[in-house]
């Protein structure tokens, strides 16, 4: 499938294709969209004519996304949601910000960024009030009634209309007194002598880029494993090993010295942060004013 112009690329076309994603089919995505098949089907052609590339591998009873697919998917949300925003935005800019807005979001990232924001927020609304819910569980927004969910990482095609406000960063890490007894690894290569902080699942794979070049690294001497960054944290200000850790866990450190970066020209990839919406027909004016000011704070 050869490139085309983007400037043949609708929004009707991205709609298409992302009620597709979500939906799970093309028959769904009609219904939901309030057209026929033959236009949905039509729309997503036209899109991966002007990309170049496929985006959902068709099944004769289902389809699913390709690797290119997954990525614009997450792109064409951002999309979505800038262009309802701005409108929305046009014509209730005057609209007094007021009612109640229940939100979740992740237990350490929340209580370590989110919950600061939605202070501030509150604070410039006096007829605002807010209901916040730190849980690492997934939220069914419909059934428990939220209106805004925070998420980290990458969506699933069947989570509902999402809008990204931040990116989070994350760089290894370890304390002087560790890299001076063990030594500074000078190639990602080189991580394979060194002890491991991890938090997370067994398995998990730290992937690292420079230039051209990329580099996955699968630690094999794990000295600590933890379910919180907290946890790992103490175990890099110990001088235990090297931690893989994100901004908002260890910018406080890194200020002060006690932790120092590790591999600092080598880049590692960047975790969106969501705000996750119920399927609404129209987004409520205090929401979408909580939004825009995270997509600001964060």
């Amino acid at each position: 499938m050869e490139p085309r112009s983007t400037e043949r690329v609708t929004l009707e076309q991205i709609r298409a294709f992302t009620s597709i994603a979500r939906e799970g089919g093309v028959s769904a995505a009609a219904r939901a969209l309030g057209v026929s098949k033959s236009t949905v089907s039509r729309q997503l052609s036209a899109l991966e004519a002007s990309v170049g590339v496929a985006l959902i591998e068709r099944g004769p009873r289902s389809t699913k996304l390709t690797t290119a697919g997954a990525s614009f998917f997450e792109r064409a949300l951002d999309v979505l949601a800038s262009v309802e925003g701005a409108v929305e935005a046009a014509h209730s800019s005057d609209v007094v910000v007021r009612g109640r807005v229940r939100v979740t979001a992740p237990t350490e990232y929340g209580g370590l960024k989110i919950v600061d924001a939605l202070a501030s927020f509150a604070q410039a609304h006096d007829e605002l009030d807010l209901d916040v819910e730190l849980t690492d569980r997934r939220v069914d927004l419909e059934v428990e009634r939220v209106d805004v969910s925070i998420r980290t990482g990458t969506l699933d095609a069947n989570s509902p209309h999402a809008r990204r406000v931040s990116n989070i960063e994350s760089f290894l890490v370890a304390a002087p007194s560790y890299l001076s007894a063990r030594g500074e690894p000078a190639h990602p290569d080189a991580l394979a002598n060194h002890d491991a902080l991890m938090r997370g699942e067994p398995g998990d794979i730290w992937s690292l880029a420079r230039g051209g070049e990329r580099v996955e690294h699968a630690p094999s001497r794990i000295r600590l494993r933890t379910n919180s960054w907290s946890g790992a944290l103490a175990g890099a200000r110990a001088g235990l090993g090297i931690a893989l850790l994100p901004d908002f866990v260890v910018s406080h450190e890194l200020a002060a010295g006690t932790l120092v970066r590790v591999l600092d020209t080598w880049s590692i990839p960047r975790r969106p942060v969501w705000a996750v919406l119920p399927r609404a027909a129209a987004l409520p004016a205090a929401t979408r004013a909580l939004i825009d000011h995270l997509s600001g704070a964060l």
